[in-house]
């Protein structure tokens, strides 16, 4: 029926039939060779554009009836030959040339941190120039980790050495431990269904809470700057930090840092990379507050091409530089 706004004429094609013809024109193996849709390829969806761009409603009245009657002996599959001859090789060579489009996530917005709250013990230690600070919580038993279970219990009238007992002679593992029962302090003392947790962490991830300290929800982005001397220094700016910033009216994004420093660019979720070196394009997943980033390949909808670089090693190993890709996937140089 025509669309009301435009007077154009709009005809949907089922999901049955583009997959008929997909697989009928050779197209599926396009992105690869199992004569199957790759969906762990984000553009099976320009596959499945063309194979809908080229269905016009005599195909799809052929193969219903042909479906409809198809236990019939006597009936014939229709013969749907491709648009073109070349079609195969023509779509693979573009196929080959698309640049996946990704939303980047700039919003300030959401849970500016997690929801437990730590209790500061006062103690901190500086290992390679990070530091690093003793905090402790309460946790559930059965929602203890191994790691949790065997190092982080701070073992207070022995309640640590009690619950480790306790999960090795009921499986071994603290999930169903406690599904029955719960150790006691002694014979006739409370039950433990709670034990106090020593924690260590990079006193930059954290931040002040109502009654204490939180781990920060995640990082809104890094900035990375040449020194003078030619290395690359990063600051890692977390959805906390961004929306103090935009409160105060201060640019989120800052070019400016230590003094002689030169910006180079900042990146944040969904941006955009050209890997030189690797002739590559990809796509920043993560931001980690070590100054690494996750990267996938712009077109991997499975994460099977998953990395995890430091983001200067990018700029000095790959010549990484940022683009920008708009929504029909032309690339350009990013103004950042």
């Amino acid at each position: 029926s025509p669309d009301e706004t435009t007077g154009t004429v709009v005809q949907a094609v089922s999901g049955r039939v583009t997959a008929h013809l997909r697989r009928l024109w050779g197209l599926n193996n396009i992105l690869g060779d199992t004569g199957e849709k790759n969906r762990a390829d984000h553009r099976h969806h320009a596959v499945d554009a063309l194979t809908v761009a080229c269905t016009h409603p005599g195909m799809t009245q052929k193969l219903s009836r042909y479906w409809k009657d198809k236990d019939n002996p006597r009936v014939q599959k229709p013969n749907l030959p491709p648009p073109w001859e070349t079609i195969r090789n023509d779509a693979e060579k573009a196929v080959q040339d698309i640049v996946v489009s990704h939303r980047v996530r700039k919003k300030i917005s959401g849970r500016l941190h997690k929801e437990t709250i730590y209790g500061d013990t006062g103690e901190e230690e500086t290992t390679d120039n990070v530091t690093y600070q003793y905090f402790v919580t309460r946790k559930k038993v059965e929602a203890l980790s191994q790691k949790e279970l065997k190092e982080q219990i701070c073992d207070d009238r022995g309640v640590g050495t009690i619950v480790k007992d306790w999960v090795e002679d009921h499986g071994g593992d603290p999930k169903t431990a406690f599904k029955n029962s719960y150790p006691t302090v002694g014979e006739h003392g409370p039950q433990i269904r709670k034990v106090r947790l020593r924690i260590k962490r990079q006193s930059k991830t954290m931040t002040k809470a109502s009654t204490g300290y939180a781990d920060l929800d995640g990082n809104h982005h890094i900035a990375l700057y040449q020194l003078p001397n030619g290395k690359i220094d990063c600051e890692i700016v977390s959805l906390l930090r961004a929306s103090q910033r935009l409160a105060s009216r201060e640019p989120v994004i800052q070019r400016e840092h230590s003094g002689s420093a030169k910006f180079i660019m900042s990146l944040s979720k969904g941006d955009s990379l050209k890997l030189t070196e690797d002739n590559k394009i990809v796509i920043v997943e993560s931001i980690w507050s070590s100054g690494q980033i996750t990267i996938v390949d712009h077109s991997d909808a499975k994460g099977s091409s998953k990395k995890q670089p430091k983001a200067r090693s990018l700029l000095l190993r790959n010549k990484a530089k940022k683009i920008s890709v708009d929504p029909i996937g032309r690339v350009h140089s990013s103004n950042d």
